[in-house]
């Protein structure tokens, strides 16, 4: 008696303090305190006490403190009739079910009771602990429950089970009979309840995303659109978009419903419509110009409306999008994209590059005008930005000139970011525009000596290299580079510079004759790096065996004629399949969501074929099989390989060396995923195959260099393939995907490993030597 009198007594303190109790710090053997009160109010069954007590596990738990140990006391409470402690008892339950599973059955018969009960909220509160409680012992359960309440006379329990079935799909598949349950679902698209029918929609997406659209569901959805909120009239129209109308005055219909909602300041919903319009009318050319034209200015008035600069710099994403696919629809509205002051980098970088890709006849004259300005903002990431974009501009033949003096002005600056950055770009500009060296290379020539930029001197050394009379101390201005700085220049300048110094030679022999000798000895007897060494032997022999065809080896660029574009500028095919995902964030990284989905890598191998021991097994005892019944070309293919591994030892790097592999490294598919995501890509290189290759010959070639297949098959015209491999001796773990495009025979290699120098050196060329027993051209 005295021990409940003591109890009370800390109660009444606990709630006589100024601040409310479950705001306070968790005090030393408080858990011992809580769990002895909840036994108290249990049995006195006063909700009051019971209430106040949760309350305070609850902001514990909130703030990431473990009160998981009260778990046996506090679902003692569960079975109440005061609705507020029944949902912190459940918000409580659903926290730590994992964690203590074996205690969910306890609970359990409360929460069928409750599925039961009377009161509609009550019945959803239960359907909705019972879906998250995570566990598959309750699965069966949560099951039978979420049927019943499919058909429930509640609306608000009926939206809370639909959700639920998408729930026990993500924990147990298998425990759904999918013939059962879609057409109820279904079904329930039909109901008259616009959150019901939402819930429906996002339940279907989860479980079969691919479910067909038909004319019946979409009347329905457009009948009952103006009753949902803004949530669910995104999905719908992110439904609709996977109809295909069967007219054109159908198109027209739904063209001119949602007509009025880009007006709408919500850029969700304004993006929706804008991938429903641009969709339903593909087919339709002569109306999808006019969506262009309709969409192009609620997406610019979104933009620059928008509260939000990450809100803005989606739009312009989008809007970076649809100009590369309608380029000139937003040429007269360039003035839009000018930078603001307050504009944060990232958006100031997107609209530059907006403006480059606009830019025409009609205005490239502002837009030069304008970008030469942020050239001396101050920021050297904007500097280099408009800088880039100026050279872009240059493809215009008209703006030469224009630009030719912009660049010029450049020079002069006393700035040298500004400076390096315009001989990085004058460099393309020249090759576009040769006539334009004899005004920019003398003004160039004098920065030789003052510049820091590795690439501004590899640009400026090149040009020198190009056009060795434009300038008449060419030779000089060469020379003192070299007694200035030459030892201290990275290798890539030092290699520039041998190159042009030989082309200044056959220019102007007389002058360069000494500095090239004293540059090829120093290049040869002292550099301690490979290539350039090897460049300088290989031009040492070619100037022993004739000047004349040295010229023309050295200068055949010249002979190329005039360049009208670059490869780089050709990344349409790359927009157009980002454009499949249009309203999602492939749009804002730039990139397929393939690239960057953790998920899809988890659900390749799941979906994927598995690679078993079994057939490990079987693969190697072929491979024997082959060693022994035909020797000869067996024989044949390890001299190819020998010779093939003497060539790369004996390269001037000489970079491989033996690397020894367990012959069958374990790695679940789950320790694969996780080591994938921990580790940044490391290296990717492509393939062009001229067939597809038997998978079965890919994987047995590189089973017997002790390199796995973990699972591989063909998944939306890609095949896939999954290996890894291990170092013996606890050394560092490979990872490799394989990509092969079935219709353009693209072959995309990803390499990853903690040990990035051991994967160059060693691993890849032992991967390539295995791949090329199956791809004999891959070298």
């Amino acid at each position: 008696m005295n021990r409940s009198n003591n109890n009370n007594n800390n109660y009444t303190n606990m709630n006589n303090n100024k601040t409310p109790s479950y705001f306070s710090e968790l005090k030393k053997g408080e858990l011992i305190e809580l769990k002895n009160l909840l036994i108290q109010s249990s049995n006195e069954r006063d909700a009051e006490k019971t209430k106040a007590i949760l309350q305070r596990i609850t902001y514990y738990m909130t703030i990431g403190m473990d009160v998981s140990s009260l778990f046996p006391y506090v679902i003692m409470n569960a079975n109440t009739i005061d609705i507020v402690v029944k949902k912190l008892v459940y918000l409580y339950i659903t926290h730590y079910a994992k964690s203590n599973s074996s205690l969910l059955l306890l609970v359990v018969n409360t929460l069928n009771g409750d599925c039961l009960n009377s009161n509609p909220l009550i019945r959803a509160l239960a359907v909705r602990t019972l879906c998250s409680l995570g566990s598959l012992e309750t699965v069966e359960y949560s099951y039978k429950n979420v049927m019943r309440a499919l058909s429930d006379p509640s609306a608000y329990v009926r939206k809370t089970a639909v959700i639920g079935l998408a729930k026990i799909y993500n924990i147990s598949p298998t425990s759904l009979d999918l013939d059962e349950v879609l057409p109820i679902v279904f079904g329930m698209i039909m109901d008259q309840d616009a959150l019901t029918i939402i819930n429906a929609i996002s339940a279907l997406n989860e479980i079969q995303p691919d479910w067909p659209v038909s004319h019946q569901v979409v009347q329905h959805l457009l009948a009952k659109f103006k009753e949902f909120n803004e949530w669910g009239q995104c999905m719908t129209i992110e439904t609709i978009t996977k109809y295909t109308p069967s007219t054109e005055d159908e198109i027209i219909d739904i063209l001119n419903l949602f007509d009025e909602k880009l007006k709408q300041s919500n850029s969700a919903l304004i993006l929706a419509i804008v991938k429903l319009f641009l969709k339903i009318t593909e087919n339709e050319t002569s109306i999808h110009e006019q969506v262009y034209d309709r969409i192009k200015l609620p997406m610019i008035s979104l933009m620059e409306n928008s509260e939000s600069a990450e809100t803005s710099f989606s739009i312009l994403s989008h809007i970076h999008l649809l100009n590369s696919r309608q380029p000139t629809l937003f040429q007269k509205d360039y003035k839009h994209f000018y930078c603001k002051y307050n504009d944060p980098m990232y958006i100031k970088a997107l609209k530059i590059k907006i403006l480059k890709e606009i830019s025409c006849q009609e205005n490239h004259k502002d837009i030069l005008q304008e970008l030469s300005e942020y050239v001396f903002e101050g920021d050297m990431k904007l500097t280099k930005k408009a800088i880039d974009a100026i050279g872009f501009i240059s493809r215009i033949k008209s703006a030469s000139k224009l630009i030719t003096g912009y660049f010029c002005n450049f020079l002069q600056s006393d700035i040298e970011t500004v400076v390096s950055y315009s001989l990085v770009a004058i460099k393309d500009f020249i090759r576009l525009y040769p006539e334009e060296s004899s005004s920019i290379t003398p003004l160039a020539s004098e920065k030789l000596l003052i510049i820091e930029d590795s690439a501004a001197k590899e640009s400026l050394i090149w040009m020198l290299g190009e056009y060795p009379n434009s300038h008449e101390e060419t030779p000089y201005l060469v020379e003192a580079f070299i007694q200035q700085s030459y030892s201290t220049q990275p290798s890539s300048v030092k290699i520039q510079l041998l190159t042009s110094t030989l082309k200044i030679f056959f220019a102007r022999p007389a002058e360069t004759l000494p500095i090239l000798k004293n540059l090829l000895i120093e290049s040869l007897n002292l550099s301690l790096d490979p290539d350039l060494h090897d460049l300088a032997l290989l031009y040492t022999r070619i100037l022993k065996l004739s000047l004349e065809k040295g010229q023309k080896i050295l200068n055949s660029n010249s002979n190329i004629g005039n360049i009208n574009y670059f490869l780089d500028d050709e990344n349409n095919e790359i927009r157009d399949k980002i454009f499949e995902e249009f309203n999602t964030l492939s749009i804002v990284y730039n990139k397929h969501s393939s690239t960057y989905l953790y998920k899809n890598i988890q659900q390749n191998i799941k979906d994927l074929e598995l690679a078993s021991i079994e057939r490990k097994e079987n693969l190697l005892r072929l491979e024997q099989e082959r060693d022994v019944t035909s020797p000869s070309k067996k024989q044949q293919e390890k001299e190819k390989q020998n010779e093939l591994l003497i060539q790369i030892e004996g390269s001037t790097q000489n970079v491989f060396d033996s690397l020894a592999l367990e012959k069958t490294p374990e790695l679940s598919p789950e320790n694969f995923q996780q080591s994938w995501l921990e580790i940044q890509e490391q290296h990717k290189m492509e393939i062009q195959l001229s067939t597809l290759p038997p998978i079965n010959e890919i994987e047995s070639s590189l089973l017997t260099e002790g390199i796995v297949c973990l699972a591989y098959g063909s998944v939306d015209s890609y095949t896939k393939l999954y290996y890894h491999a291990k170092q013996i001796e606890n050394g560092p773990l490979f990872l490799i995907e394989i990509l092969i495009d079935e219709k353009s025979l693209l072959m995309t290699i990803s390499f990853k490993s903690h040990d990035l120098k051991r994967l160059h050196s060693k691993f890849i060329p032992k991967f390539l030597l295995g791949l090329s027993k199956c791809i004999p051209n891959i070298f």
